[in-house]
């Protein structure tokens, strides 16, 4: 116990720290744990306009839940994919592989604008593009990276009393307190991943920027195909 709460600690202060201790089975349960908390707080984290996310129904939370922890896992191998991906550009292919992503992260973007069977093939698009580079992952470092990520749930756990409380008064002020949890949630992701993956900072924060598109792209792909509606749509993205 006394280590699950220390790595949780160094989560929150000192992410480079927490990330040379995630490979633990420690650490990585108490990862699940945080992530499932989080998960199960995220109706009361919803922003307080309605306008902006959808009446979304008790039962409609499964489906939620489900969609969350499906993309947490896709989430994992693309994350795994561009770590590999900048780690192994040279400073003369860099440019080009950098491109490279940006143009196949528009292509499967481009693609929803499309029906069903486009919102199809962005799907295939974006799993098939990274199934190359997850698997020079290092496998000794998957239980790393999985107990990281995981473990940084307690900074959404640390910032939703304040989230909360100010969703209750002001829609400004949830979205304040939401972006500054988030920007500290990705400078914390970072600095781990960065100690990890053994790359530059700057390439670190790559990989995140470019697993938030496809996992916004994802979503688009799945509300395309039928798979998930609107209100799970909005949730997904706000909370």
């Amino acid at each position: 116990m006394r280590k699950a709460l220390r790595f949780a600690g160094l989560c929150l202060v000192r992410p480079s720290a927490a990330a040379r201790e995630s490979g633990s089975g420690a650490a990585i349960g108490l990862g699940a744990f945080l992530y499932l908390a989080a998960l199960l707080l995220k109706p009361w984290s919803m922003p307080p306009s309605s306008a902006a996310t959808p009446a979304v129904s008790a039962s409609a939370w499964a489906e939620i839940a489900f969609w969350d922890v499906a993309l947490t896992g896709l989430g994992f191998l693309w994350l795994a994919s561009f770590l590999s991906y900048f780690k192994e550009a040279r400073p003369g292919t860099y440019s080009l592989k950098l491109l490279a992503a940006m143009l196949a992260s528009a292509v499967a973007g481009g693609v929803l604008v499309g029906g069903w069977r486009h919102g199809g093939a962005a799907v295939c698009l974006l799993c098939l593009l990274v199934a190359a580079p997850a698997r020079r992952f290092p496998g000794a470092r998957w239980r790393s990276l999985v107990g990281f990520m995981l473990g940084l749930n307690v900074i959404a756990l640390a910032t939703f009393p304040i989230e909360w409380a100010s969703g209750l008064w002001l829609e400004k002020a949830w979205l304040m307190t939401a972006v500054l949890g988030g920007l500290w949630m990705l400078v914390a992701a970072g600095i781990g991943l960065r100690e990890i993956a053994g790359i530059r900072l700057a390439r670190a924060f790559l990989a995140l920027i470019f697993l938030n598109i496809w996992q916004a792209a994802a979503i688009f792909a799945f509300y395309r195909l039928g798979l998930i509606s609107k209100a799970v749509v909005a949730v997904l993205f706000y909370a």
